[in-house]
């Protein structure tokens, strides 16, 4: 049976290309119809070995052409927050950030706020997220995060959802004013990571410690990971809101070593010489 090919065409100019197709017998059969709107459609079949099959080229896409992503916006789960999260210039990406990523934010952003209140503080209502390449893992400006593509990409199933949890602290945090040590900052922000969102990962606790060998002797203030493991440790002993306690000083502006003292009984260089005594002891155990 032979086969018949039947191609559809818009034209403005219907009457002139009618003419042309039917003086020169370009098809084996034509049909014009006008739409509502004024404009025509014309309709021509020919036989599958019609010598006019041969001259029509057919449209292909083009499969080098990328689809534009557009920025996804997530609110947050209390309602008061929206989250805009960009793989633009990630897209293979996109459908992680989307189910994977998007659903962890929306739920630890009000998290956060609540663990990190202060008095006249109003946390950002909105922030975003960019997945880029870039050097590095990521870091956040002001209310912007940046993360990693590459880094991402091979942490979708590890680490990539915590290190942007860390990157959400840092959102709340908003420390603009007077003594801010850059350990705490970070320390506060991997204990929330660690500590409250995914305990069971043993990122900064005795079981990640003892990875690093019975001779690794940590002090309080080395930062990130360790500085988390400090922080926990004086919830445990000490205050169970020193972090919430602590957070709020450093937003207004009023921080000092002594904050310690006040709270604990012991000043800052007693309480790392405590805690690190009792990493060691379990450490050579």
């Amino acid at each position: 049976m032979t086969k018949i090919n039947v191609v559809k065409f818009r034209f403005l100019f219907a009457p002139l290309i009618l003419f042309f197709i039917l003086n020169f017998n370009l098809v084996d059969s034509v049909a014009a119809s006008i739409t509502d709107h004024g404009s025509t459609f014309i309709r021509f079949a020919w036989e599958s070995d019609s010598p006019v099959v041969d001259k029509i080229q057919t449209h292909q896409p083009d499969s080098t052409v990328k689809t534009r992503v557009f920025p996804y916006v997530v609110r947050t789960a209390d309602g008061k927050c929206d989250i805009t999260i960009d793989t633009s210039a990630a897209p293979e990406l996109t459908d992680w950030a989307k189910n994977k990523l998007a659903p962890v934010l929306a739920e630890w952003y009000p998290k956060i706020v609540v663990l990190l209140p202060s008095s006249e503080y109003t946390p950002p209502t909105r922030y975003s997220v960019t997945i880029l390449p870039m050097d590095g893992v990521a870091y956040t400006s002001g209310t912007s995060v940046f993360a990693s593509s590459k880094w991402c990409a091979g942490q979708m199933n590890g680490e990539a959802v915590g290190s942007l949890v860390h990157e959400t602290v840092h959102v709340v945090q908003q420390y603009h004013v007077g003594n801010v040590p850059g350990w705490l900052v970070e320390g506060m922000a991997d204990y929330v990571r660690w500590f409250k969102y995914e305990p069971q990962s043993h990122g900064a606790d005795i079981v990640w410690m003892r990875r690093l060998g019975r001779d690794f002797s940590p002090r309080y203030n080395d930062s990130y990971r360790v500085s988390a493991n400090f922080l926990n440790w004086v919830t445990e002993k000490y205050d169970s809101n020193i972090v919430t306690e602590v957070n709020a000083v450093l937003r207004q502006g009023n921080y000092t070593d002594d904050f310690w003292k006040q709270h604990t009984g012991n000043t800052l260089q007693e309480l790392g010489k405590l805690w690190s005594d009792g990493i060691s002891a379990q450490l050579h155990n």
